[in-house]
């Protein structure tokens, strides 16, 4: 390029016509022609017609910001330097690098940013708080930090915004002590600056902080905002406490001076989902669709109706939306998956790849899964994982792949697959592992590893990618976990929503028997419909169990969501018997 050819050559003097272009470029500025304002200024330096002056370049940077134009960025750096010797007001001018700095932070070049910082001989709360966030953006975390130990404590603890920054890094690099003196040190700035305070609940969430969260919400209840609110229900989604999300949205119903958006929505649909909340649905439903939607709650609703057992809404729902996005078509899978809809997913995919949606991991995983549960698929879900790159084959994918081989019994070429495995993962064997009396010994572990280490991935992977049979109750890694007592209390949980609303838990061996039993009971009208929730999969016994009391109460509708499956019981037969 000229112009950065140029200035090695420009010898600097007063020039006349300087205001007359510097009001020219301002007015494209202004205009939004930054373009042409660029053009005239790199003719304007090439035939040396004006002596640009600090107004020009900040001009100029601002320009630059907004075209992202690291070249003439670049350029302008070195015209700046190029003034030590003959305009030490423009070098030194703490305006043009300040600017500089953070012009450089918009075009994702942090390392030269960070050079600028080192050049400035004065530097302020604004200039720490962009190198700061240029850091936090790209993740650099520790550099945060370690520019943190550099900043004047007067400054750093009488800024809000650097106690937010310092804060994200602490979070981000689970630093739980770092993070607790900041709180200190800048609790004089709660409740009045929101974000600080945000930040905090945020910090002490991402440690399962719960208690420290509630004190600095519950403490500033005049002062509390959207935000907080939804930073709590999207911890209670992650920690499956659903009640408590629930319980938020209708308290924040009644704070008529905080109003609802999208995301609470999103949230307090994710809770009912979770919960099987039946019955709390419908009024909340009511509530969203008074406020109105967008893609999000749309997929949200999705995957509600899915979840609690109506399948047939959850697609008109999808089929209703002006637009789907990928994570519309993921949910879809998600829940064929559960209801065994090998057929519908096949035809969705490729409605999707034909109408020019680009399938994602996720994509392919429950894909794969929703077809591995159908041998009669194997050909399909063959040829579908044939066309994804072997680099982009995760060990989520792969699972879902061996669990379709074996369910076909196609053992020579699971084996093929699992050689290119690494050894060390822990998928590896418990793939191998989680296998049917019938298959089991097909394989053979390469080196031990503990039972209780495979029952506790089982565990975390609930299942559903990893099932690898015959049948999809009780196998053998469920009896191992059923043989530990302290994972047999956290895989017995079973729920069910009651009329006034609230989730009633049951733990036992047989929590199935029992949270059924009490649904009966609270609701003794047999055309009432029950949804039992469970987190692992049901056992045999007790689905024989279910399967008898429908058969006593044909006209009742009984439905109960694991793990990996959705069984829905009508006149003593199961779902799961029909579409095996």
């Amino acid at each position: 390029m000229m112009l950065v050819k140029f200035f090695f050559k420009r010898t600097y003097r007063t020039n006349v016509n300087t205001n007359q272009w510097n009001k020219t470029i301002r007015t494209h500025q202004i205009n939004g022609n930054y373009r042409q304002a660029l053009k005239l200024f790199q003719i304007g330096i090439e035939k040396n017609t004006f002596q640009p002056n600090s107004v020009t370049y900040l001009t100029m940077l601002d320009i630059c910001k907004q075209l992202k134009s690291l070249p003439t960025v670049r350029t302008i750096h070195n015209l700046i330097d190029s003034t030590k010797t003959n305009d030490q007001e423009i070098f030194h001018d703490p305006r043009l690098r300040s600017l500089l700095m953070d012009v450089y932070i918009k075009c994702q070049d942090i390392d030269s940013a960070y050079r600028v910082f080192q050049s400035m001989t004065e530097r302020n709360v604004i200039d720490y708080c962009g190198l700061l966030t240029g850091f936090n953006q790209q993740g650099k975390y520790e550099k945060t930090l370690e520019l943190a130990k550099q900043i004047p404590s007067s400054m750093k603890y009488s800024s809000p915004i650097l106690c937010v920054l310092i804060l994200q890094a602490c979070t981000e690099l689970k630093l739980y002590n770092e993070g607790c003196k900041i709180h200190q040190y800048g609790k004089d700035f709660l409740p009045h600056n929101k974000v600080f305070m945000n930040e905090l609940m945020n910090f002490y969430l991402k440690f399962h902080q719960e208690k420290q969260a509630l004190d600095i919400f519950e403490n500033y209840p005049t002062h509390q905002t959207i935000i907080d609110y939804s930073l709590l229900m999207k911890y209670y989604n992650r920690q499956y406490q659903p009640n408590k999300t629930i319980d938020l949205y209708f308290r924040l119903k009644t704070k008529t001076q905080i109003p609802m958006d999208h995301i609470i929505y999103v949230l307090v649909l994710q809770a009912l989902a979770n919960g099987c909340y039946l019955h709390t649905s419908e009024q909340i439903c009511r509530d969203v669709k008074k406020f109105g939607m967008n893609i999000d709650v749309e997929n949200a609703l999705i995957n509600m109706y899915g979840k609690l057992g109506d399948l047939d809404q959850a697609e008109k729902v999808f089929h209703s939306m002006s637009k789907q996005n990928i994570v519309s078509y993921n949910i879809l899978f998600n829940l064929y998956g559960l209801y065994h809809q090998s057929d519908k997913a096949l035809k969705m995919f490729h409605q999707m790849c034909q109408q020019g949606h680009r399938p994602d991991d996720k994509t392919y995983v429950l894909l794969l899964h929703v077809l591995s549960k159908s041998p009669s698929k194997i050909k399909d879900t063959k040829r579908i994982f044939s066309t994804i790159e072997e680099t982009k084959r995760g060990p989520m994918l792969i699972s879902a792949m061996i669990a379709a081989l074996i369910r076909a019994e196609l053992f020579d070429e699971v084996n093929e697959l699992l050689k290119k495995l690494p050894k060390e993962n822990i998928l590896f064997y418990a793939i191998k592992a989680n296998l049917t009396d019938e298959t089991k010994d097909k394989f053979t572990l390469p080196i031990s590893i503990t039972n209780e280490e495979l029952a506790l991935y089982d565990l975390l992977m609930s299942n559903i990618y990893t099932y690898a049979g015959v049948h999809d109750r009780l196998t053998i890694i469920d009896e191992i976990l059923y043989d530990n007592s302290k994972l047999k209390a956290e895989l017995s949980l079973c729920w069910f929503e009651k009329r006034n609303g609230q989730i009633e838990y049951f733990k036992s061996e047989h929590a199935e028997k029992l949270a059924l039993t009490n649904a009966l009971k609270e609701y003794d009208d047999n055309l009432q419909t029950i949804l039992i929730g469970k987190n692992h999969r049901i056992s045999t016994e007790c689905h024989e169990y279910f399967q008898k009391v429908s058969r006593s109460s044909p006209q009742r509708k009984i439905s109960l969501r694991d793990s990996t499956r959705f069984h829905i019981f009508s006149s003593g037969v199961c779902s799961c018997q029909i579409s095996s």
